[in-house]
């Protein structure tokens, strides 16, 4: 299993649907394969399927988007508003150096455990004094998704199968896909197209 922590298109792609065609290359069998390659030594090599959250509350990104007949992004719950994204870059690299000042090294290595983030924050708000879980809790719920890479992935999961059967979309035919049924729409939007045109990288900030 996987988490996709940021699926999204940056400006001027998301005007027309970036982010969907990024959340349709994910499941593709490319993606698959580049995680059985680098992970190829592991226990763990086969990608089952990957979880990803929306921004806030329900996602226009995830909702409705198939592949023919299949919706890919099943939503399965939510999130109770607790992680990072109420914390700046800056507290999180102060967070970490003072943790590096007191001897103390986060290790961001495959299998160290759950979010690397998440571990630096825990780590310097105890030894601040502060409860973690407050530091963490942000209130902000978001919609949690499942991407099944497989047929059987949920038999898979419960061990009722010792193999995967892929669904194998690779990136061409997604692509496609994603061309027709979102692309087009948008490429005839002259309002959409102008924005195209006009953006100016210059103003934009992140």
């Amino acid at each position: 299993m996987m988490d996709a922590y940021v699926i999204g298109a940056l400006p001027p792609y998301n005007y027309l649907l970036g982010g969907k065609l990024v959340s349709y290359l994910i499941v593709s069998k490319e993606v698959r394969e580049l995680f059985h390659q680098k992970y190829r030594d592991t226990k763990y090599n086969q990608l089952a399927g990957i979880f990803t959250t929306s921004l806030y509350g329900k996602s226009s990104q995830y909702n409705r988007l198939k592949f023919k007949d299949r919706l890919l992004y099943s939503p399965i719950g939510e999130t109770k508003g607790y992680g990072t994204l109420h914390l700046t870059t800056e507290t999180f690299k102060a967070m970490n150096d003072f943790l590096k000042e007191q001897g103390i090294i986060v290790s961001n290595k495959f299998g160290d455990g759950p979010s690397w983030t998440m571990r630096v924050i825990r780590n310097a708000g105890e030894l601040l004094g502060f409860n973690p879980d407050n530091l963490l809790m942000h209130s902000f719920k978001r919609k949690i998704y499942f991407v099944p890479y497989a047929k059987n992935t949920i038999s898979f999961l419960n061990q009722k199968d010792t193999y995967l059967d892929f669904y194998n979309q690779n990136v061409n035919t997604l692509t496609n896909y994603w061309r027709e049924h979102w692309l087009r729409q948008r490429k005839n939007n002259n309002k959409i197209i102008e924005e195209v045109k006009w953006f100016n990288p210059n103003y934009f900030e992140i």
